[in-house]
């Protein structure tokens, strides 16, 4: 019998490209007979094998695939955007609040009833905006 372990909601929990990992277990064709079943799933090429239904295993030899030594920028990139998805949208959302903070304050020119230059209380407002909400964001989503 097998059982799901660890968190799947983790991003380094799930791998994408295990090289053996298509079928991770394989029974004999013979397996009425021989007990004997082929296990794969580590991140390496190893194969499994257990000739008493899946009680001991031992290692088989492969021959070793040479992986690439270093990523592009481009793949490192997307990696990274993947692992920071939801720190980014919360980012993005708090400079769209900021702009729209900034447009607004223009918009209704402020500037006249509390004697301040136009473009430092846009500035302000902005960034007061874009701080109250990435810490709201982060402490609340």
């Amino acid at each position: 019998t097998f059982e799901i372990i660890g968190d799947q909601s983790l991003a380094y929990a799930r791998m994408f490209n295990v090289p053996s990992a298509g079928r991770p277990i394989q029974f004999s064709p013979n397996y009425a007979e021989d007990n004997t079943v082929f296990a794969f799933g580590s991140a390496t090429t190893e194969v499994f094998r257990s000739t008493d239904g899946g009680s001991t295993w031992q290692v088989l030899t492969t021959p070793e695939v040479e992986a690439p030594t270093q990523l592009s920028s481009i793949k490192r990139v997307l990696i990274t955007a993947e692992l920071s998805r939801g720190k980014l949208t919360k980012i993005g959302l708090a400079a769209g609040l900021a702009l729209i903070g900034y447009l607004m304050v223009g918009f209704l020119h402020l500037e006249k009833m509390l004697k301040i230059k136009r473009r430092l209380l846009q500035f302000g407002t902005a960034m007061g905006t874009f701080a109250i909400s990435l810490v709201t964001l982060f402490k609340v989503l």
